[in-house]
């Protein structure tokens, strides 16, 4: 299986507009996201033998973390984040991974770097995107687009609806899914400890969660 694990915080998510879906998604993310768009979603199949096409068609609403949330939180949490990964990792579990060979000065230029790039552009960009890839040493921190089709295992809304978001990436396994089930059992308690001591703290903890893909 080539896929990984990942740790991420959704920015921007977007749902077809059914009332079922929307309730879940704000029982979910409640107030913290607001409505940043909507838009009519043509889909039709190619032509049939009778003439006619199927039409999948929807309305689409796009919800949205304020920029300026992640930009006044990522640096305090992203060092939080790296230290109780550090001392959960290390304190519990062997093996390589990038997270646990960095210094305090490594963690500290890549924050910096990075807390650089969200001030200049915005999440949803491809220029973010880009710059981030573009970072020298950086194993971490990225913009992932995905939608619940690609995902193996943790899509946070649980529907045959249609959906997808953007979110930034903190980590990721060094092994792929299944080839290290330590991996994913110390990134699993590492999302559940986060969230349970800091979700008061930072919205970035509130909605982090773990996908493989």
């Amino acid at each position: 299986m080539a896929a990984y694990y990942h740790i991420l915080t959704p920015f921007e998510i977007s749902i077809q507009d059914h009332p079922d879906l929307e309730n879940q998604f704000i029982s979910t993310f409640g107030d913290d996201f607001i409505l940043k768009s909507t838009n009519w979603i043509e889909r039709f199949s190619p032509l049939l033998p009778n003439g006619q096409r199927l039409d999948w068609s929807y309305h689409e609403k796009t919800f949205a973390l304020p920029d300026k949330v992640v930009q006044k939180e990522f640096s305090n949490f992203a060092y939080v984040f790296f230290e109780e990964w550090r001392n959960l990792y290390e304190a519990k579990f062997k093996g390589k991974f990038y997270a646990t060979q960095m210094t305090a000065e490594d963690l500290k230029l890549q924050v910096s770097k990075t807390n650089s790039l969200l001030s200049q552009y915005p999440l949803a960009s491809d220029q973010l995107e880009k710059k981030l890839k573009d970072l020298e040493d950086n194993y971490f921190f990225a913009i992932e687009g995905i939608y619940p089709q690609v995902v193996y295992h943790g899509y946070p809304l649980k529907t045959e609806k249609h959906t997808s978001l953007l979110a930034l990436n903190f980590l990721h396994s060094y092994e792929k899914m299944g080839v290290y089930p330590d991996e994913y059992a110390a990134m699993f308690l590492l999302v559940d400890l986060i969230k349970e001591k800091y979700s008061k703290q930072f919205v970035l903890a509130k909605h982090l969660f773990i996908a493989g893909y």
